[in-house]
């Protein structure tokens, strides 16, 4: 009897756990719309092992008390509400935490996992959103807690027959010897060598894409750990060889004039290269973006280092990807020692500044910036006129970026300067004055980037009436993609692709549309390289723009031990788990074929690649990213 009824409880959740796929699926349908029905059921049936897992995890003490209490407990009717109350408060949660990660999984692309608690203010205030402004996933909570309440087995009473203790005892002592064999089998996922962890769904799946697919939020959230360190690695073992395979050469030497120049970096929130009509043959949502893409240096083939706004910061201004599930500033690794743009200019007797229109403390920018060694930092609180505030994340882009031209004209020049809109963030609230103004699009993120686009003509109007204007490099990019509609998006590395633009309004020679791959890492010494400055100590990521003898590259890492390396023409992904790569074409926008017959160059690629892991891991665990290698040549 407690077999059965343990059994029909199972059974119940697995249902739901394929019901909450399939509903993951619906709400994600464009991630999936390239594979067959053959690749996305081989998916659904390679979940069933990550669900049993979850399922059991969750519900070991329920299981316990199913097989263990004294038979004078079980057949009180009070018991049977305390079982369907303990399995109802057990499982709830995560059925809810698997709903949100129907939207949430398009702000990160991936699983929930437990990065969320790393953002715990702001997945508190996002979760509330998704109550006011995702109501169908309230809806659907509603009838799933309902579903698992209401049909949750009877616990038939009459079929309970009493025995005596000595009779009992044998029963319990049966029951744990099939019950723990059960359950460290179920939980573990099988028999094989390693206990079923996320990265294992890349490769069940059939198809490495497929992967988010086959797992359950309820997986990865138990099976991550809240702090990742990272281990050192050892690749190669002479630092010094590894130094002269990735140093290179510091500067040279942009078309800046020997005028002092200011610059302003833009970092637009969510803002993917598909928005952007300069990328795509004028389709998009930037008309003055584009405009001012056809007077500046435009980089299409751009790239994030990471998924996270809280990872581009560290990208951007320390020039450091992200090569970890954990954010650099929620490690231990935040005490380390950091050479940041703040440090670097004020060195330089040049005059740093950070402007984000949320409250202070959001995505931790305030600390990121103290990282980087800038003070001068302007939050929501240091903004005048509360109605402008979106009722959501903070000030509207339109009127945070005339407060910053405002500011920028007390500051002394040469100056340099970052802001981090926020408008085109979900809820992707725009002013009510332009609701009906600027086009709605196909997806719920399109009007707010043409809202985003608006306010950035607005700032240069401003801007352009300065007298600092004339001589400032301006720097614009997306911090991260976002909801999608293309295809090529949906790719391991295409949802990493985001602009970069160099806009000068005194130079003409910064001009054109390279296909240069380039990424966040590259912003840091291109600005020092146009400004003539030297960083020193020395750091290996990112290169300069301006030096076209260089070969553009970006690195990043996509979660569960898997790197990327992309070059003009070539893509390699590493699985640092399995020390496996595969080499793709960049003419193979959907990653879809690997090539099998370029071994050397394969090699060649994962051989850089592990450079760029082995100095990431070893110099941030010895806590001496600018000091790791040691050469005579070092500048």
């Amino acid at each position: 009897m407690r077999f059965k009824f343990a059994a029909k409880s199972l059974l119940l959740l697995l249902i739901i756990y394929t019901l909450l796929r399939t509903t993951f699926f619906c709400f994600n349908r464009h991630s999936f719309l390239k594979f067959d029905v053959f690749s996305l059921l081989q998916s659904f049936l390679s979940g069933l092992r990550f669900d049993v897992s979850a399922i059991l995890m969750v519900n070991v003490v329920f299981l316990l008390f199913v097989f263990f209490v004294p038979q004078t407990i079980l057949h009180r009717p009070r018991f049977f509400y305390f079982l369907r109350w303990m399995f109802v408060l057990l499982n709830a949660p995560f059925i809810i935490v698997n709903l949100i990660d129907c939207e949430y999984y398009k702000f990160t692309g991936n699983r929930m996992n437990l990065q969320v608690l790393f953002l715990r203010r702001e997945a508190i205030h996002q979760m509330d959103q998704f109550l006011v402004n995702y109501i169908s996933i309230g809806v659907l909570a509603l009838i799933f807690l309902l579903v698992l309440y209401f049909f949750f087995p009877k616990l038939e009473r009459s079929q309970i027959k009493f025995q005596s203790w000595p009779r009992q005892g044998l029963k319990i002592i049966f029951a744990s010897i099939v019950l723990a064999p059960c359950l460290v089998f179920g939980i573990r996922g099988g028999f094989q060598p390693k206990p079923l962890q996320p990265i294992h769904a890349y490769s069940l799946s059939g198809v490495t894409d497929l992967g988010v697919l086959t797992l359950n939020s309820t997986f990865t959230i138990l099976k991550t750990r809240r702090i990742n360190l990272l281990k050192s690695v050892n690749y190669f073992t002479d630092t010094k060889d590894v130094f002269k395979q990735l140093k290179q050469k510091q500067f040279s030497r942009s078309p800046a004039s020997h005028k002092p120049q200011n610059v302003v970096i833009l970092v637009l929130e969510s803002f993917g290269t598909e928005f952007w009509g300069a990328a795509n043959q004028g389709k998009g949502f930037t008309p003055f973006l584009d405009s001012l893409a056809a007077k500046g240096l435009f980089f299409k083939n751009n790239y994030a280092n990471g998924r996270r706004s809280i990872d581009a910061l560290p990208a951007i201004l320390f020039g450091i990807p992200s090569f970890m599930d954990t954010p650099i500033v929620k490690t231990n690794y935040y005490a380390n020692q950091w050479n940041g743009l703040g440090h670097i200019a004020k060195k330089n007797g040049i005059h740093v500044s950070f402007f984000h229109g949320a409250p202070k403390g959001t995505m931790y920018f305030d600390a990121i910036s103290a990282m980087a060694g800038i003070e001068d930092y302007y939050p929501l609180e240091k903004y005048p006129n509360v109605a402008d505030f979106d009722g959501h994340w903070g000030v509207y882009d339109e009127p945070f970026l005339q407060f910053m031209v405002e500011k920028l004209n007390s500051h002394p020049q040469p100056f340099i300067s970052t802001v981090f809109t926020i408008s085109s963030h979900q809820p992707y609230q725009v002013p009510e004055s332009y609701r009906e103004i600027l086009p709605k699009g196909r997806l719920a993120i399109h009007q707010s980037i043409g809202y985003v686009d608006h306010a950035l003509k607005k700032f240069f109007e401003s801007a352009q009436k300065q007298s600092w204007y004339k001589d400032t490099l301006f720097i614009i990019t997306g911090d991260h993609t976002q909801m999608s509609e293309t295809e090529m998006v949906e790719t391991q590395t295409g949802r990493y692709r985001v602009p970069l633009l160099f806009f000068h309004p005194s130079m003409s020679e910064l001009r054109g549309a390279p296909l240069r791959v380039t990424q966040h890492a590259d912003i840091l010494p291109s600005l020092l390289d146009f400004m003539g400055l030297k960083s020193e100590p020395y750091l290996l990521f990112g290169r300069s723009v301006f030096d076209s003898t260089q070969e553009g590259e970006a690195t990043f890492f996509s979660y569960y031990g898997i790197y990327w390396l992309v070059r003009e023409n070539y893509i390699l992904g590493f699985s640092e788990n399995e020390q496996k790569s595969v080499l793709y074409s960049m003419k193979d926008p959907l990653q879809s074929t690997p090539i099998l017959n370029q071994e050397d160059l394969r090699r060649s690629m994962e051989s850089r690649l592990k450079l760029y892991i082995q100095y990431y891991k070893n110099s941030l665990t010895e806590n001496n990213l600018y000091s790791w290698f040691e050469d005579e040549d070092t500048p």
